[in-house]
């Protein structure tokens, strides 16, 4: 009777930890926010000469469930450049460099040159080894050049395109939170490519805080988007990131630094790509 009394206890304190606790849903949200924020948009706050938390092992795992809004408030500053230099007059291409180039700058430029060097990488081709180690190389070659510039372009193109500055906001902040939701999705899918780097550092997070990230990115979405064009930039986003997941398991073995910028790239032009069509 004892014995079956403590196994009844046992499924039930199992059962209580499989579900999302609320309480501990709430807790750490601002450590979490400055965490996600020092992973991915320090270069601000070093020129400003604001210290934010060192990551430490594990710390980004912990943290994931705030990348959306993250990569929102990161769209929306965005965004809110391209208004500015639109209501004083500038043409929507120019407003729309201004609106990219902010990104860029928060991000220190880190996830278009980690979405070029693992573009130039799968093009060299050649063994896991071979590519891990193309993925460290400091200088870019041609292709990855390309890659960027390409990059940058599109994005330019079709903020400058969607023109209306309520718009351009909307797509930006969507594009943002269900593009940081996939880095959150990404390193929980896969393992470190290797035992070094950001991705090691990282951790693999939490089930629970997975899917709070994607749920909170999928409401950022359905706020900033009319609904049909919501959905639809969820469902491409989360194919994009899909395809970037299984290219780095059949040539990498596992997720890096450079895959999650190229996820996040990836996942970014998706989104302002389903908006533009559905425009």
């Amino acid at each position: 009777m004892a014995r079956a009394a403590q196994r009844r206890r046992a499924r039930a304190d199992s059962a209580d930890e499989a579900w999302i606790n609320p309480i501990e849903i709430l807790k750490g949200w601002w450590t979490a926010v400055l965490i996600s924020t020092s992973a991915f948009y320090a270069p601000p706050f070093v020129l400003g000469g604001v210290e934010l938390p060192k990551l430490k092992k594990g710390d980004a795992a912990g943290a994931v469930r705030a990348m959306p809004a993250v990569g929102l408030v990161a769209g929306l500053a965005g965004g809110l450049v391209y208004v500015i230099a639109y209501l004083i007059g500038l043409p929507p291409v120019v407003a729309a460099l201004l609106a990219i180039a902010l990104l860029v700058f928060l991000s220190g430029a880190a996830n278009e040159g980690e979405f070029a060097r693992l573009a130039e990488a799968l093009i060299a081709g050649g063994s896991k080894t071979q590519q891990l180690a193309t993925l460290k190389e400091d200088a870019l070659g041609a292709y990855g050049i390309a890659v960027m510039a390409l990059c940058l372009g599109i994005r330019v193109a079709i903020v400058a395109y969607l023109g209306d500055p309520l718009a351009v906001l909307g797509a930006l902040g969507a594009a943002g939170a269900l593009s940081f939701a996939a880095i959150a999705a990404t390193l929980y899918a896969l393992p470190p490519a290797r035992r070094s780097g950001f991705a090691f550092v990282a951790g693999r997070p939490a089930a629970d805080q997975v899917v709070i990230a994607v749920l909170l990115a999928i409401a950022l979405a359905l706020l900033c988007l009319p609904a049909l064009t919501a959905v639809v930039a969820i469902l491409i986003c989360a194919g994009g990131a899909a395809k970037f997941a299984w290219f780095a398991h059949r040539n990498l073995g596992g997720t890096t630094r450079a895959v999650l910028g190229g996820v996040q790239q990836g996942s970014e032009i998706g989104v302002l790509l389903a908006i533009v069509a559905l425009a």
